[in-house]
């Protein structure tokens, strides 16, 4: 029987006739670019820049959340693949609520990304997602937003809503700031979110920034719409596996784990397992170059990796050969 390609094939498939670009290298993962953090968000930077520069892409980026909380369905290290398109208003800016042109990008990017999960053989029936209810911004202590001096009241997003339900998701709505997209970044993009779910795992998320914030207020730009879905969290949706059963750089690992530790396919050490796996696959990929902050953050996770570890028993050519399975490549 002839095998599916992989899935970061059928996603460039899909998108080949959707964009006008395709992105091919990832972002650092960490540097004096990320001032605070690490690359939390795919392709973050080409996405602020895109409401400037009208136009659409696709790509697959790395990204690495170091606190991550993990478990069989949240790593540390992930891929996330971006679809992005805005649209050029040619200077005629009206309230996005009431702008059919807004309305028409909501209704085609979640069409497109409904669309995708057809193709893959995601079962919409299984999908649920929330979405903008309302809330205010800015003027503290009202609003969530300190830096906007004003108090800005953002209505709900009807269009997604009306989109989800009728193409038969179970939609829940957020009135509160929780349901936007706002970043703690200075000029930070700003607009209604929506998160979708496959069962009770978060696989996607769809953003419509229509504003910037900017010297404490909203500044209008040129709409635009992007949705980023997690690489691993489809694999783990579309074949009911946790990552270490369907994504194939964990099963690798977790052989060499086995060789150690017969056990630790155990659920009762999937904890212990997890962590030294994701541990340990963070350090094979960061750059030399880290801030100051970076490098704090990393010495916290190397503490919590020694303790597990320890706790296992594994000794330091247990950890030299998953380094090296990370570190020879992506898989």
């Amino acid at each position: 029987m002839r095998r599916s390609p992989p899935l970061a094939r059928r996603l460039a498939g899909f998108h080949r006739q959707s964009v006008d670009r395709r992105l091919t290298d990832f972002s650092p993962l960490a540097g004096r670019q990320f001032k605070h953090d690490f690359n939390l968000s795919g392709f973050f930077t080409q996405l602020n820049a895109l409401p400037d520069s009208p136009s659409s892409f696709w790509g697959i980026d790395r990204c690495l959340r170091i606190d991550e909380a993990v478990d069989g369905h949240h790593s540390r290290l992930f891929h996330m693949g971006v679809f992005a398109r805005a649209i050029d208003l040619q200077g005629r800016f009206i309230t996005p609520a009431r702008d059919a042109r807004f309305h028409a990008l909501q209704r085609a990017t979640l069409m497109q990304l409904l669309e995708l999960f057809d193709h893959l053989g995601v079962d919409r029936a299984r999908l649920q997602a929330t979405c903008f209810g309302g809330a205010t911004l800015g003027g503290h202590p009202d609003g969530r937003d300190r830096r906007l001096t004003r108090r800005y009241r953002l209505p709900p997003d009807h269009v997604s809503r009306r989109v989800l339900r009728e193409a038969g998701v179970k939609v829940i709505e957020i009135a509160a700031p929780a349901g936007m997209y706002i970043l703690p970044e200075a000029d930070t993009l700003i607009g209604p979110r929506v998160e979708v779910f496959f069962d009770d795992l978060e696989c996607a998320t769809v953003i419509f920034p229509c504003f910037r914030e900017h010297r404490g207020t909203l500044a209008r730009i040129n709409y635009m719409a992007a949705y980023a879905v997690g690489i691993e969290r489809l694999m783990s949706a579309m074949t009911g596996q946790d990552f270490f059963e369907c994504v194939p750089r964990y099963q690798g690992a977790m052989r060499i784990l086995r060789r150690r530790l017969r056990e630790a396919w155990s659920p009762l050490l999937r904890l212990e397992a997890a962590n030294i796996v994701f541990g340990i696959e963070v350090l094979a990929a960061l750059p030399d170059e880290l801030t100051p902050r970076q490098q704090r953050r990393v010495i916290a996770m190397k503490r919590d990796l020694k303790f597990y570890l320890l706790n296992l028993g594994l000794t330091y050519s247990d950890v030299v050969a998953l380094y090296r399975w990370f570190a020879t490549g992506e898989r």
